[in-house]
């Protein structure tokens, strides 16, 4: 368990090193990341995928045939998508 947590930890230390390194990088100061979309400086990895908590992927069955509806990311998202070098077409 030690060890899963030690990962987990790497690869949340990961995650915010590479947005704040994007952000620096594209001269972005802050990302509206906090409660009421208050702006921070040093996002955390919480923080980070908690903006994606509303992604949702619907998928329907009608008559044998599959329906799948587009995700709608919002400029934040596709923001952080790019900062995290993730390409947006991922989520479609």
């Amino acid at each position: 368990m030690i060890h899963a947590y030690f990962i987990a930890l790497a690869v949340a230390s990961l995650i915010e090193r590479q947005v704040r390194t994007g952000m620096r990088r594209r001269g972005i100061k802050t990302l509206p990341l906090l409660p009421e979309a208050r702006p921070t400086a040093t996002p955390t990895c919480p923080r980070i995928l908690e903006a994606f908590r509303d992604v949702r992927w619907f998928e329907v069955e009608h008559k044998g045939e599959s329906i799948a509806f587009p995700i709608e990311l919002s400029p934040l998202q596709r923001t952080l998508l790019e900062l995290l070098s993730v390409p947006a077409e991922a989520y479609r």
